[in-house]
């Protein structure tokens, strides 16, 4: 039976019941349902993002925001339409029959344009929020490197500092030289685990010159080396305005450090991307000084470029027989190494451009009048069905599903291309929404720890399916990135590192032979997807696989005092205790007054909240608010933690960190303040007597901000030394000597403030004869009486 409709006298009845034929009274307030709960999710969104533009990647606040845009958009629709309507309406009225009707579409075009707009995906009508078909921290493949698996994220936010309508974002004014070459720096030390560049480098020459049969040896004088940008907007040989390639620092810094320390030889070098053009601001690089002689090749040559050539006797043979082949210029081929600096970008037809699809710009197709791949290549990458109505790329190619046949791993583990590879790069100082964007046309980027700020990073590996898996756990996780996923949420975006991580058996059956030898490839390294987005934590990190490690702080075996050579064979420190909050509760800790401590959640993950004042009275002038790791007592140790003080800015603005705890009146404490006094920002000892410093040095004090920091204590017993690192580990912010208490419990808290803890890891060194050295545990748990005593179990117990 049909409902029905009753007017009278214009006012509405209502429906009539289907069943009872009963008059149902309208709900006449559902036509305002959705512009109030747009309106709630407008004003909700703006409270939580604009004072920290990082909460925009909370879950929460992104099921808001197509709400909220959704509202905003709506109501501009509807002012615009208005406005027209009553514009027609006058011009009718006068006879103005043509501006009546204009005004009149004008007026139906801003409805219906309202009405598309709100019905898009919140992430700029193109990108969903891309889900991974495998769980996290689910490992597959083989690590690669001398710490295999491993990827280095260096984030300095002064590096790159740009803001648009201000010149080029290219120029050394905005981006720093100095910093951009320290980061890389950094970078492969890092990675390596060595301590200085000739020692980085020398692991990197010797590490793939040891998997190719060349028993270890490092450079020799006369090899030629190939680097690989990422020039794919550069379409002339200028400046190229803002548009997005790899940054001249960059590639300075990794050429000074070939020249400078390995000592190749400049002629021995070239950068090119046989596809596009190299612009001026990285040719001219090659002009004077000790870079002078430096080649550079692309597509064209001309104005002392060199044009790229096919070598007919480089061909790489696609494992499918559907893709055709495919040639690399004769200066790849004839190089005995190559470096792939790749862009942190998304991409309208794969989802990201990063290290695997770099060397599109390396290949050369018969069918194609220069060096690029082609329609016929682009057609077997495609993670997106580019045939619906929100297809920007100028390709109809239907999403090809997990486990396909996949391009990138031909170029992968090709023996010129992949198959040559020593270092793997990618330039995320400033990052591009796709490959054809500029920076200029950019967004800053929301996550933390970048913050409505330009990503201002390296990422650098050995291994081309980590590098290439962590970027894209970078690129999913914020929200300004909107190729990353189709509107859908269907994306195989990282099906191409699924078939790579397992080319000697992939999912597609594909027989992966790009070298046509007869023989497939091996796996061509590892990957997995972090924990969250918040910890970026994979199971290297977590310890519980062998899948992708990623150090974005300094590495234990940078540490002082225990910095020295580190090998595959052994390590130079143990993990004696780590609490990131997630799982146990506060099992784990013994505090003064148990009622100010609590564990909440910050975003996706569990931190340790000093949420008051301990009602606790201590036997002399010290910290009221003590915390301490309950059953291991240490002597020399490395304690890492991340810390945010929760207090309004004044001058004695804490945080505190503890060591050598012997009782509540003997142990040594770290302050941690804004601005350095008599008693603020020291180190002190508590003697059986009021805190005294034995601080040699310390800075101006520390930035709290509302932001969250790095922190280390490195103490050497045998020597006496304390040191300790606010986020820069390149200089203590403190040092101090005493060797009074030579064990005890370390742990946190503040002398009267309030404070979060998170991701807390006490190392201990190892000793001599292979040992660690002493973690004793309490014969039964430390109890604090009223007093402030301890009433039960002992320290140093055996």
């Amino acid at each position: 039976m049909k409902t029905q409709n009753h007017l009278k006298g214009g006012n509405e009845y209502g429906t009539v019941c289907p069943k009872t034929g009963a008059k149902l009274r309208p709900v006449r307030y559902i036509k305002w349902l959705l512009p109030l709960t747009g309106l709630a999710g407008l004003v909700w969104f703006l409270i939580r993002v604009v004072p920290k533009p990082s909460r925009a990647t909370y879950p929460c606040q992104r099921v808001v925001a197509p709400l909220a845009s959704g509202f905003v958009v709506w109501l501009l629709g509807l002012a615009g339409s208005t406005v027209f309507v009553r514009k027609a309406r006058r011009h009718w009225i006068r006879a103005r029959y043509v501006v009546a009707v204009a005004c009149f579409v004008t007026a139906v075009f801003a409805i219906w344009w309202s009405a598309g707009m709100t019905g898009r995906d919140a992430r700029a009508g193109y990108g969903g929020i891309f889900t991974p078909i495998d769980p996290p921290n689910n490992p597959m493949g083989v690590g690669k490197g001398v710490h295999p698996g491993r990827v280095v994220w260096i984030h300095d936010p002064e590096a790159a500092t740009w803001q648009k309508g201000s010149g080029y974002w290219w120029n050394d004014t905005y981006t720093d030289p100095d910093r951009v070459s320290q980061m890389f720096g950094n970078a492969i030390q890092w990675l390596t685990g060595q301590t200085t560049d000739s020692g980085a480098w020398e692991s990197i020459f010797r590490y793939y010159n040891q998997r190719h049969g060349k028993d270890g040896a490092g450079y020799q004088a006369g090899e030629k080396i190939a680097i690989k940008c990422n020039l794919n907007q550069c379409g002339s040989h200028g400046n190229e305005g803002n548009k997005s390639y790899t940054a001249p620092q960059l590639l300075e810094a990794v050429l000074r450090q070939l020249v400078n320390v390995v000592g190749v030889a400049p002629s021995d070098i070239t950068v090119y991307d046989a596809s596009r053009r190299v612009p001026s601001t990285l040719y001219d690089l090659g002009g004077a000084g000790e870079l002078a002689g430096v080649r550079f090749a692309d597509t064209q040559g001309g104005n002392g470029r060199i044009k790229a050539n096919r070598d007919p006797d480089a061909m790489l043979q696609p494992s499918d027989p559907a893709v055709p082949p495919r040639w690399v210029p004769d200066f790849v081929s004839e190089a005995s190494y190559l470096i792939n600096i790749a862009g942190l970008k998304g991409h309208v037809l794969t989802g990201a451009t990063l290290c695997a699809k770099n060397h599109f710009g390396s290949t050369w197709v018969e069918d194609g009048w220069r060096f690029w791949p082609g329609n016929a290549i682009h057609g077997h990458v495609n993670a997106f069905d580019t045939t619906q109505p929100w297809g920007q790329s100028g390709f109809s190619r239907p999403a090809r599903p997990m486990g396909s046949y996949e391009a990138l791993v031909d170029l992968m583990g090709y023996k010129h291309l992949g198959g040559k590879t020593i270092l793997y790069i990618v330039d995320a100082l400033y990052g591009a929404l796709h490959m054809g964007t500029s920076v200029r046309n950019s967004p800053k980027w929301q996550v933390e720890p970048f913050d409505n700020d330009w990503p201002s990073s390296l990422f650098v590996s050995q291994d081309p399916v980590a590098i290439d898996s962590v970027c894209i756990d970078f690129l999913r996780s914020e929200p300004t990135m909107t190729y990353i996923a189709a509107p859908d949420n269907y994306s195989t975006v990282d099906d191409y590192l699924h078939e790579a991580a397992m080319a000697n058996d992939p999912c597609s059956g594909t027989f992966y032979d790009p070298d046509g030898t007869g023989f497939g490839l091996d796996s061509l390294g590892v990957h997995e997807h972090w924990n969250n987005a918040v910890e970026k934590q994979y199971s290297r990190n977590l310890g519980t696989g062998d899948g992708i490690e990623l150090i974005y702080s300094v590495p234990l075996e940078y540490l002082e005092p225990f910095a020295g050579d580190v090998n595959d064979d052994s390590a130079q420190v143990v993990l004696a205790f780590r609490d990131d909050f997630e799982a146990n509760g506060l099992d784990a800790w013994l505090a003064t007054d148990p009622n100010v401590w609590q564990i909440e959640q910050v975003g996706d993950t569990n931190v340790l909240s000093l949420t008051a004042q301990s009602n606790y009275a201590p036997p002399h002038r010290s910290p009221f608010n003590i915390n301490l790791v309950q059953d291991v007592v240490v002597g020399s140790f490395i304690m890492e933690l991340q810390l945010n003080s929760t207090v309004d800015e004044h001058p004695h603005r804490d945080l505190c960190l503890f060591f050598g705890y012997q009782d509540p009146a003997n142990y040594y404490y770290v302050h941690i303040a804004s601005q350095p006094d008599d008693v603020a920002h020291k180190i002190h000892v508590v003697d059986d007597a009021d805190r005294t410093s034995i601080t040699d040095h310390n800075n101006n004090g520390v930035t709290w901000d509302s932001d969250w920091h790095t922190v280390w204590i490195v103490r050497d017993v045998d020597a006496g030394t304390i040191e300790v690192y606010f986020d820069d580990i390149s200089s203590p912010v403190m040092t101090g000597a005493d060797s009074r208490f030579q064990l005890g419990k370390v742990g946190v808290g503040s002398f009267d403030d309030t404070g979060q803890f998170d991701s807390i890891s006490v190392w201990l060194p190892l000793q001599s004869n292979g040992g660690a050295s002493p973690a004793l545990r309490a014969s039964r748990p430390v109890e604090f009486g009223d007093d402030g005593g301890v009433v039960a179990g002992t320290l140093g117990g055996a």
